[in-house]
């Protein structure tokens, strides 16, 4: 027996090492089932997914693949986040097996994670914009991402991990050319080439629009070729100019031309407000990538959210007055009434808001806040291409805005200063100089003939004289489908930048409002929605024309859907634009 103990002995430190070895492996694999067996939130676009897990250890991470045709394929990421009022670039990241890792704990994110949390406290999520691009020879693809997050996430390093999975050949390429010389409708700057659009230190007005001044909250990266190898020609997006701009983002409007407010209508009342925002929903931009030299060959990306909404909320109607950024609320609204009178004038009694104007104009409804007209500009070994992406992007709304589980929503009177007539100054730029229609028109009810189209949304005969429509604009924050709300909160500022512009900057301003093509949810109001509706009545005393712009109507499987348009405008004499159009 004796001699048997180091025999013994030997198999008893074998057992306890075995021991520890599936105690280790034990450990490992619970933490690893500590995660979550399907991912805690999914945003599924055409070109790209995301999925949120959380882990039990480690840091904030994103995770970045690039597929082609279902083969992973290098790319390289162009990261930014912004503040309530700036864009900076967080870094530029190279996977030559088409994967790419960013932790998200440095200074920089920190620092604007920081300033949301200041700003915000849980109530928004702000988002990161990524460019994933793949590039082969002279030809690049890339896919534009809007990732959403808590900064708390960040501050806290709580261990989320976001995998955003590109696929490339969803997007159409770009050519690849350098920019020799600087020609007559660019500038050349020390830093590349850039569109001349807003010049000055901030203060000028803008159709509604305070300019703030630039919204570069850093420039470009140092040393990028550290971080891209520059000899394999690899592309990537660089922000060469950003302006920020204050003021409202019109979620619906009715306009009204001259002789219609003079002659035929007595007035127009807007009401029975009703909306929801609901957790997970949010704003959307607009960015529309354009060859220098082919203008005319865009595509339009629907970028967001940009902003979060992280609980939900009820939309109600006030009127405000707003200043630095902030809004006083000074009344609720239940309803609105537009009058012809001699001058222009707005009276608050009670909860009934009256407008008297002279002449054509229009009413909108939406939120405040801060947008960005921001231009971003493709490179290749360290040189400007004549690739861009422009657009507008909110980037945040005022935090006077919500209260407990209200979210305030404000009108506007635009009788040619404002924000719609920006709007319709690029709409007609577009259509009159180029030929480009870039919205879509319903012809709706006329009187005293009724010529509306087959598919247009019928009126409700409200009383003698007397016609009614529901307006809807609906937002869903978790589907691919860019909509009416979004080209109006997301290209609304592109009118600013239409007053002396090159005409290839004028092209690309007016492409980014086209919404042709595009379709809506048709389970209107499920999860994740941003709703808001009101009811508009037109009592008239004459002829008049009435013309819906915005979203189409929709055909599945399911059958046919229709919501109503984001505007209406009210003619005299005909339908606007003077054409016949059933485009819904």
């Amino acid at each position: 027996m004796y001699m048997h103990y180091p025999r013994l002995l030997l198999i008893m430190v074998l057992v306890f090492s075995i021991a520890a070895v599936l105690l280790t492996m034990l450990i490992v694999s619970g933490q690893q089932l500590k995660v979550s067996p399907k991912p805690m939130i999914v945003i599924n676009r055409t070109d790209y997914q995301i999925d949120y897990y959380e882990l039990s250890t480690g840091e904030p991470t994103l995770v970045f693949r690039g597929m082609y045709d279902g083969s992973p394929v290098p790319i390289t990421v162009s990261l930014f986040a912004f503040t309530p009022g700036k864009i900076y670039v967080v870094g530029y990241y190279y996977g030559s097996n088409g994967v790419v890792t960013v932790n998200l704990t440095g200074s920089l994110v920190m620092h604007i994670a920081n300033k949301w949390l200041g700003r915000y406290g849980d109530l928004l999520w702000p988002s990161l914009i990524a460019f994933v691009t793949y590039t082969v020879g002279n030809k690049s693809w890339t896919v534009i991402t809007a990732i959403p997050y808590d900064p708390s996430w960040i501050t806290s390093r709580r261990p989320i991990y976001i995998s955003i999975t590109t696929h490339l050949d969803k997007v159409k390429p770009a050519i690849l050319r350098p920019i020799m010389h600087a020609g007559s409708n660019v500038t050349n700057s020390g830093s590349g080439i850039e569109p001349t659009v807003i010049t000055g230190g901030g203060g000028q007005s803008y159709f509604g629009y305070l300019y703030v001044g630039s919204c570069l909250g850093n420039s470009e990266v140092n040393n990028v070729a550290n971080q891209i190898p520059t000899d394999a020609a690899l592309a990537y997006w660089v922000p060469v100019q950003c302006d920020e701009l204050e003021g409202p983002i019109p979620i619906m409007f009715i306009g009204w031309s001259q002789d219609a407010i003079q002659n035929s209508i007595s007035y127009i009342s807007i009401g029975d407000f009703a909306g929801t925002a609901q957790k997970g929903s949010g704003l959307y931009g607009v960015v529309n990538a354009t060859d220098l030299l082919s203008p005319q060959l865009y595509s339009v990306y629907l970028v967001g959210p940009t902003i979060t909404f992280n609980n939900n909320y009820n939309m109600y109607v006030y009127y405000g007055s707003f200043v630095g950024g902030y809004v006083n609320n000074e009344g609720n609204v239940y309803d609105i009434y537009v009058k012809y009178g001699s001058s222009t004038s707005s009276t608050l009694s009670g909860t009934v808001l009256t407008y008297t104007v002279p002449g054509q104009g229009f009413v909108y409804l939406g939120l405040y806040g801060n947008i960005s007209y921001v231009s971003y500009e493709e490179y290749q070994l360290g040189q400007p291409m004549y690739e861009w992406a422009n657009g507008t992007l909110p980037l945040s709304i005022s935090p006077s805005e919500i209260s407990g589980n209200d979210l305030f929503i404000y009108p506007g009177l635009d009788t040619g200063n404002g924000p719609i007539t920006g709007m319709f100054t690029a709409i007609l730029y577009s259509y009159y100089d180029y030929g480009q229609l870039p919205i879509s028109l319903l012809d709706g009810y006329s009187y005293p003939t009724n010529k509306q189209c087959s598919n247009a949304p019928s009126a409700a005969q409200a009383d003698s004289n007397q016609i009614t429509y529901t307006l809807t604009s609906i937002t869903n924050t978790y589907s691919p489908n860019p909509i009416g709300w979004a080209y109006l909160a997301g290209s609304l500022v592109a009118g600013i930048f239409l007053v002396g512009a090159p005409a290839w900057l004028s092209i690309t301003a007016g492409s980014a409002l086209t919404i042709i093509g595009m379709f809506i949810p048709t389970n209107l109001f499920n999860s994740n929605q941003f709703a808001f509706q009101a009811s508009v009545t037109i009592a008239y005393t004459g002829p008049f024309y009435v013309t819906f712009l915005g979203t189409q109507q929709v055909s599945n499987g399911q059958g046919s859907q229709t919501l109503y348009p984001m505007g209406i405008i009210i003619n005299e004499t005909n339908y606007y634009l003077g054409v016949y159009s059933c485009q819904g």
